[in-house]
């Protein structure tokens, strides 16, 4: 549970990064910075997804 929370604390971030950037940089920078964050947010939803996968005896025992 402790890494999930942390994964969508970081979503959470990159989302506000987002926002920021848009009303300091150029259009083409934001296009890109929001490129670079969904793909961070994919990366971090595909190891949420392995790590559920996998079997833990921490996870056994929840």
């Amino acid at each position: 549970m402790h890494v999930h929370e942390q994964q969508q604390q970081q979503q959470q971030q990159q989302q506000q990064q987002q926002q920021q950037q848009q009303q300091n940089f150029s259009p083409a920078a934001t296009a890109a910075a929001a490129a670079a964050a969904a793909a961070a947010a994919a990366e971090l939803l595909t190891s949420a997804m392995l790590y559920r996968r996998t079997p833990s005896a921490a996870g056994e025992e929840e």
